[in-house]
């Protein structure tokens, strides 16, 4: 799925991990090449605050939204927050369970 001209938002935790660190500037770099406003946030490992990041973004009513969750259970209230609100949701690193019911559109 390709994005154009719109909002996407971000929420992984970009600045400790080499691997994260690449694939966030890999994603600033397209976003900007592709004109799209690319907003970061990261919780540092606090599941209270990123679901009140997740709820700061749907507000903002992105294209997608692009998740790393901090935890594969305590997450997933957040995930359901963005498919609930009908926002494409890409999942990176941690993998929710099968029968989480959450319906994102890719998993990295």
């Amino acid at each position: 799925m390709k994005v154009h001209r719109g909002q996407v938002m971000q929420k992984m935790r970009a600045d400790s991990v080499p691997d994260l660190v690449v694939m966030h500037d890999a994603m600033t770099k397209a976003a900007s090449s592709e004109n799209i406003d690319l907003v970061t946030v990261d919780a540092r490992g606090d599941i209270p605050t990123e679901l009140s990041q997740i709820e700061d973004l749907v507000t903002r009513n992105p294209k997608a939204i692009v998740m790393m969750p901090l935890d594969a259970t305590s997450s997933q209230t957040a995930a359901k927050r963005v498919t609930q609100a009908n926002i494409p949701l890409f999942i990176l690193s941690t993998r929710f369970p099968s029968d989480s019911g959450i319906d994102y559109k890719a998993y990295v």
